[in-house]
C-alpha cells in the first residue's frame, strides 16, 4: 500500500515545507524529501515548486494532493468501519427475503454469519418480490434480498445476480427428460402457479398468452413449500428459479428445465438495503457478507447464467 507517501505528500502540502513535515512525522528530512523525488520519478513531473523557505504544489501536485485526501480519508473510514466490525459483539437484522430463500441459502448463509459473531439475532420474513423494496424502504426491513425489479427508488443494491425462471417437474415427469421446453409444452400438464406474486405472476401469464397457450391451474397458492410438495408427487408443472428447490434438484427428487421463453431468462436477484438511511454496523456486516454468499453462489453455477431462444426437444 501507499499509504505512507500519500501520507508524507499531504503533511508537506500542509506545512508548506519538507523539513516542517518531517519533524510533524518525526522522521528525517531526507526521508521525506526521497520519497517525494521517488514520486516525482515515478509519476514523471514534478510535484513541488522548491523555493527558499518552503516549496509550492505544482498544477500535477495539486492533482495528486486531491487524490492522496481522498485515499487517506476513504482508508481511514475502511479502518474505522473494521475496528467497529471487530468489535462486534451482539446486535438485531431485521431481513426480508422471497420464501424461496428461506429453504437453502438463507440459513447457510446466516450460519456462517452466526458462527463468526454469535451475539447478532436476526427477524427473517418471508415477502413477496414486490413487498420487499417497500419493507427496507419503511424501515420494517434493514435487507431485502428480492428480484429486482419496479421501482428501485430510495434502495441501493450491492449485489445483483441474473437468475433465470424454469420448468420445476417430479424425475418421473413426462417433461423430465427435456433440455428446453416451451410454456405451450408446459400447458398440456397441470400446473401449480404461485397466487398473485407481484411482478412474476402477470409475467410468466402474460408470456403464456405470448406463446397461445391457456394455462389450467390444477393449483394456486402463495406458499412455497406447498407447491414444492405437490411437485415431488408428480402432481404439476411448477415455474421457480432453481434457488428455491437447490434440495430437492441436488437429491434428484425434482428436474429444472430451461424455458424457450427468454423474457423469463436474466431475472435480476439482489440484495437491497435503503440508500437514504444509514444501517447499525450488524446490518452492514450482514448486508456484505449476503452479498458476497450470492456472487459465490453465481460464480458456482448454481444459478444458471441467462440464455438465448433454443428449439425445444
Amino acid at each position: 500500500m501507499h499509504a505512507h507517501v500519500l501520507r508524507y505528500l499531504e503533511e508537506v502540502v500542509r506545512r508548506g515545507s519538507i523539513r516542517k513535515a518531517a519533524e510533524a512525522l518525526h522522521v528525517a528530512s531526507s526521508a521525506v524529501n526521497r520519497q517525494i523525488l521517488k514520486l516525482e520519478a515515478t509519476l514523471g513531473v514534478p510535484l513541488f515548486e522548491r523555493r527558499t523557505g518552503g516549496v509550492r504544489l505544482t498544477p500535477a501536485g495539486e492533482i495528486l494532493t486531491r487524490h492522496a485526501r481522498e485515499t487517506l480519508y476513504g482508508f481511514a473510514r475502511a479502518r474505522a468501519s473494521i475496528d467497529d466490525l471487530k468489535g462486534l459483539k451482539t446486535g438485531h437484522v431485521k431481513i426480508v427475503a422471497l420464501d424461496s430463500l428461506m429453504v437453502d441459502f438463507l440459513p447457510v448463509a446466516l450460519e456462517e454469519f452466526h458462527r463468526l459473531y454469535p451475539g447478532v439475532s436476526f427477524s427473517v420474513i418471508a415477502s413477496g418480490p414486490s413487498d420487499v423494496g417497500e419493507e427496507v424502504v419503511s424501515g420494517e426491513a434493514d435487507i431485502g434480498l428480492s428480484f429486482a425489479l419496479g421501482n428501485m427508488e430510495n434502495l441501493r443494491v450491492l449485489t445483483r445476480i441474473p437468475t433465470a425462471m424454469q420448468a420445476i417437474v417430479a424425475v418421473g415427469h413426462p417433461l423430465a427428460r427435456r433440455r428446453v421446453v416451451r410454456l405451450v409444452d408446459c400447458a398440456q400438464y397441470p400446473l401449480g402457479l404461485v397466487h398473485d406474486t407481484l411482478p412474476l405472476t402477470p409475467l410468466l401469464e402474460g408470456e403464456f398468452v405470448r406463446a397461445g397457450a391457456e394455462p389450467t391451474a390444477l393449483l394456486r397458492s402463495n406458499s412455497i413449500e406447498f407447491l414444492r410438495q405437490a411437485v415431488k408427487a408428480g402432481m404439476c408443472v411448477a415455474f421457480f428459479t432453481r434457488l428455491g428447490f437447490m434440495h430437492e434438484i441436488d437429491k434428484r427428487e425434482v428436474v429444472a428445465i430451461p424455458l424457450a421463453e427468454t423474457r423469463l431468462n436474466g431475472i435480476p436477484l439482489a440484495v437491497m438495503v435503503p440508500a437514504r438511511r444509514p444501517l447499525s454496523v450488524a446490518a452492514t456486516a450482514v448486508a456484505d457478507h449476503l452479498a458476497r454468499r450470492l456472487q459465490i453462489l453465481a460464480r458456482s453455477g448454481a444459478v444458471p447464467k441467462p440464455r438465448g431462444r433454443r428449439r425445444a426437444s
